[in-house]
């Protein structure tokens, strides 16, 4: 019997360090699956968010330029499409009577031209000399226009290609 008595307490002392191996890996899983859980709530609250800009997540610099065009000489380039060569046909404009916002008499100010390049077998190329002024009541802004005018534009936009 001492033989058996001698083995027990090396069991009891064996199953005591098996019991505390268990509940350290049971301690660190449980830290795993927490981890984890909160990793997929995050991933499924973005899935809910919308698209870019808001999903891009931290800032990667610390002081990002700010988004869009810069203003003033600062712009860059303004370009558009060049005057054409030659023209095929010199239409005038003439300013309205009347302001179409007040119905008060319109007062002429310039002329201003707008070309138009229409592409069919031949290309032919319209300007339009219109006349612009303003309303002599309310001050806004009137101009003239024509029946094969596509378009309004004067200045930065004033060569236009098609109708």
């Amino acid at each position: 019997m001492s033989g058996s008595q001698s083995s027990e307490p090396a069991r009891v002392e064996e199953l005591t360090r098996e019991v505390e191996t268990l509940r350290n890996q049971l301690k660190n899983a449980q830290a795993e699956i927490e981890r984890l859980r909160k990793e997929l709530e995050e991933a499924l609250r973005s899935l809910k968010r919308q698209a870019a800009p808001f999903s891009r997540g931290r800032q990667k610099k610390k002081k990002p330029k700010p988004p869009g065009r810069k203003s003033g000489s600062d712009y860059g380039k303004r370009a558009s499409r060049p005057i054409p060569e030659r023209v095929d046909d010199e239409i005038s404009v003439p300013l309205p009577t009347q302001s179409e916002y007040s119905g008060a008499p319109a007062i002429y100010d310039e002329t201003q031209s707008q070309f138009q390049e229409d592409i069919v077998r031949q290309t032919v190329v319209r300007r339009f000399d219109i006349q612009i002024g303003h309303c002599a009541c309310c001050g806004g802004r009137v101009q003239g226009r024509h029946p094969l005018q596509t378009s309004d534009a004067v200045a930065a936009a004033h060569v236009q290609i098609g109708r």
